[in-house]
């Protein structure tokens, strides 16, 4: 490189220890990037905090429908009973009332009455008839209706008292959810109203089932009309309604319920200590209660607002200006340690030349003994055992002859199990140099999917490895036969599976079984055999590198098959285990291969 390149590059060098546009726009491009972080992080709490507000709203808007469905079942009930004796009296309504267990089961209910429906001309009759037992009961107030609808029965009498008597036609909510209960034979709830019987002059309604003669439900309004014998009713003072529904302990949100305009119940009136004035979620939702569309307000309250604090959008906020500030301090840093090294690029160029010259020795180094261990080391191992074969066909004569050259029957026995000895141990050498390339190669190489057959696939597996007929290779009857998979490795691991599966078995003859589904989207392979089996704790042992059961003498095999087996499953995006068969006799291997179609 000439002198003037050299210093123009020095110039350049020089110029780069300065603050260059690039930093500053690495630095605007990271704060930018943390304002994006920022407001998807914001907007994603923003999301889960609805969520949640969504979910506590629902809450509220399904236990208030279970209870009225509740209330409605013990209306039905009374109606039941009316069915069963058209007529009860005060002592029957009473015990019934009482095993309802009205103040521990249906807490806010004010009680549950008895509704008769009176023509004109039978009032006197039954004032007459009713007074013989009850001589201070009436019916109030008068009214221009052309029927009459008093409350016979309602207990608890003692907080209901003023309700007894009360005739239903004298007011239009009351007298107009009647009519509707009558005509439509259905349970139904009256507008607001003040309850007779409520001293605070609170909110409330009443809740109709109607009950016919015959226990016949009408067909028309005509027919309604004609079999009506009055309605079993319950009266709720709001607040108390929703009280007892709604624990305000045990939630998040507050609530307001109207009626048309008319304001049925709101929290804050009762309980101010929860109510947010500027609350974060509002929802609006209108039920159909009973013949009512009731709208219910929902606004989180002050426990919400504490529940959701997360400080998950500032910490990244704060968490980006930092690295930002660590960006900045890094840039000025490595502004100033160019200058200072361009003071000893002299000293540790020369320096850097002899580490590469080493490094690329030392790359060539390792590609060398790449091929040496791929190729090379194979040569020797042949030429010993052809050596050793062509010393144990020299000797054959000499080792098995007692005629020939007379040698010690020791030294002959020992000379032909050394012959042995070598001709084995080259064979495991140059399996475990095989195995060692073949477990290198495992996922690098593409092969396309076909459509086999596995009863093939096993017929030539048992073929190529020339297995005795005494074992018996089968695939199950309830297995898949045909699969779309890629068959070179898949023949690999089914070969090493049945290789050792009949190498390690302690009899001469045995069964190997294979079944095959497909599970979850992936092919499932089981394989058993009746060999000895494998110990539990031996079981995860067997698939590391060089690990045997048995001495190698005692059994031919590098002890790289079954980590073979499991680096091809899993770069096939499977797993391999070993399992015990149910009977506890062999070893079943269990793996999968995946299956995308």
């Amino acid at each position: 490189m000439k002198a003037t390149e050299i210093e123009a590059q020095r110039n350049s060098l020089h110029q780069s220890s300065k603050f260059q546009k690039v930093h500053w726009f690495v630095l605007l491009f990271s704060l930018f990037l943390t304002y994006i972080v920022w407001s998807i992080s914001n907007a994603q709490v923003h999301q889960k905090i609805k969520i949640k507000f969504d979910r506590e709203s629902d809450q509220v808007l399904l236990l208030v429908k279970e209870r009225m469905a509740l209330y409605e079942n013990a209306l039905w009930g009374g109606v039941s009973l009316i069915d069963a004796y058209e007529k009860v009296s005060y002592q029957e309504w009473k015990t019934y009332t009482k095993s309802l267990q009205i103040e521990k089961r249906y807490a806010g209910i004010n009680g549950i009455g008895v509704i008769y429906n009176l023509q004109k001309d039978g009032i006197n009759k039954y004032l007459t008839d009713i007074q013989k037992k009850r001589p201070n009961f009436n019916i109030h107030p008068k009214h221009n209706q052309s029927e009459y609808w008093p409350i016979e029965l309602i207990e608890p009498y003692k907080q209901n008292a003023k309700a007894v008597g009360l005739d239903m036609a004298f007011e239009k909510n009351r007298y107009g959810g009647i009519l509707k209960a009558r005509d439509s034979g259905t349970a139904q709830v009256t507008g607001p109203i003040i309850l007779v019987q409520d001293s605070k002059k609170t909110p409330g309604f009443l809740f109709y089932a109607p009950f016919y003669k015959n226990a016949n439900k009408p067909n028309s309004i005509e027919e309604a009309k004609d079999n009506i014998l009055g309605v079993i009713y319950s009266p709720f003072i709001m607040s108390n309604l929703m009280e007892g529904v709604l624990a305000e302990s045990n939630r998040h949100v507050n609530i307001k319920v109207y009626d048309s305009k008319t304001l049925l119940y709101a929290d804050h009136i009762n309980k101010d200590s929860k109510f947010d004035p500027e609350p974060i979620f509002t929802r609006v939702s209108n039920i159909n209660m009973y013949g009512r569309i009731w709208n219910f307000k929902i606004n989180s309250n002050l426990d919400f607002r504490d529940s959701i604090t997360s400080e998950q959008s500032n910490y990244i906020l704060f968490g980006g200006i930092f690295i930002d500030l660590l960006l900045l301090a890094l840039f000025i840093l490595l502004a100033r340690s160019n200058k200072a090294g361009l003071k000893y690029a002299d000293l540790i160029t020369k320096d850097l030349q002899i580490k590469t010259t080493n490094l690329e020795k030392s790359n060539t180094d390792l590609e060398e003994f790449a091929y040496i261990a791929s190729h090379d080391l194979k040569s020797p191992l042949r030429a010993i055992s052809n050596i050793g074969g062509w010393l144990a066909e020299d000797l054959k004569e000499v080792i098995n002859s007692d005629e020939a050259i007379q040698l010690d029957a020791d030294v002959k026995l020992e000379t032909k199990e050394n012959l042995l000895q070598l001709k084995g141990r080259t064979q495991r050498m140059e399996k475990l140099l095989s195995d060692l390339l073949a477990y290198s190669k495992v996922g690098k190489e593409n092969h396309a999917k076909e459509t086999i057959d596995i009863n093939s696939l096993i017929s030539n597996i048992t073929e190529l490895q020339n297995i005795s007929e005494k074992f018996k290779i089968n695939l199950t009857n309830d297995s898949i036969a045909k699969l779309k998979i890629e068959k070179a490795p898949i023949e690999i691991v089914l070969r090493n599976i049945i290789s050792n599966a009949i190498k390690h078995n302690d009899k001469q003859y045995g069964n190997v079984e294979i079944y095959v589904k497909e599970e979850n989207n992936k092919y499932k392979f089981v394989i058993t055999d009746d060999g000895p089996g494998i110990p539990l704790d031996q079981q995860e042992k067997v698939f590391k590198l060089f690990q045997t059961l048995k001495p190698r003498d005692q059994v031919e095999g590098s002890g790289m098959g079954l980590t073979i087996i499991r680096k091809i499953i899993e770069s096939h995006n499977g797993s391999v285990k070993i399992e015990t068969p149910q009977n506890k006799k062999g070893t079943s291997i269990v793996f999968t291969w995946e299956n995308s179609g």
